[in-house]
């Protein structure tokens, strides 16, 4: 007749199986990992604490003053600024809306804040056209504008990578960024020598009072209150009037 074990017996079982230490299996014995290990483990090479080895790779001695902050003169060199300004590329999609303006899209990546992920997108420019030089279709490289003024148009075109239509030959030459900032200074100075004309003038020179009349530089009066547009038409109407007399 079988016997249920209370829980006593079942204590005293596992105490049992506890003291006694499981045979070793032959299967892993036999193995080449087993073997490996055993191998690798030989008490005639022990093996090197950690922190020994940690701190042998440390330096022994006080700091030298190379350890102790001082930069190396490569490091405090000053980093030179590039000397030509990035460029981008794009396609010709609007040319005669605005006089030396065009417009042109380029293909960028747009992130996607939901979805977590980047999608193709057309991102417009208005670029500036000094030679008219752009046909639509072109496909050009252009970059910043040197002495920007404007709010909208902040590229210039630098150079026509892939022609659409005419010969690049048969076009106006694009001007370089050289010829560019020739081009600004020269108006700023004519500006500066006509802001002192008329000082002059109004301080009561003849002769700059003559230029001023003669060249038509001298400063219109202008009416408030009636809007920029009407404003602008009766002063030119004025201006005919007065030069047919």
């Amino acid at each position: 007749m079988a016997t249920i074990p209370t829980p006593c017996s079942r204590m005293a079982l596992s105490v049992a199986r506890s003291q006694c230490p499981r045979p070793a299996i032959l299967a892993w014995r036999n193995s080449r990992r087993f073997l490996a290990t055993t191998v690798n483990t030989s008490p005639a090479a022990p093996s090197e604490p950690l922190a020994a080895s940690l701190l042998s790779k440390f330096p022994k001695g006080p700091p030298t003053s190379q350890s102790q902050g001082t930069k190396s003169p490569q490091k405090t060199q000053q980093h030179k600024k590039p000397t030509k300004s990035p460029t981008m590329t794009g396609k010709v999609t609007s040319v005669g809306l605005m006089p030396k303006t065009v417009r042109v899209d380029r293909s960028v990546q747009e992130w996607h804040r939901y979805l977590r992920k980047y999608y193709k997108a057309t991102k417009h420019y208005l670029v500036h056209d000094p030679a008219n030089s752009l046909r639509m279709g072109d496909v050009i490289s252009f970059g910043p504008l040197p002495g920007r003024t404007g709010d909208n148009v902040s590229n210039v075109v630098r150079e026509i990578l892939v022609p659409f239509g005419q010969e690049i030959g048969e076009r106006p030459p694009v001007p370089t960024l050289e010829m560019l900032e020739e081009h600004q200074e020269r108006q700023r100075s004519e500006k500066r020598e006509r802001r002192e004309t008329r000082r002059k003038a109004e301080a009561g020179d003849q002769e700059a009072k003559m230029k001023v009349i003669k060249e038509g530089i001298a400063v219109r009066d202008f009416e408030t209150g009636k809007g920029k547009a009407k404003t602008v038409t009766k002063i030119l109407q004025r201006d005919m009037v007065t030069a047919k007399r």
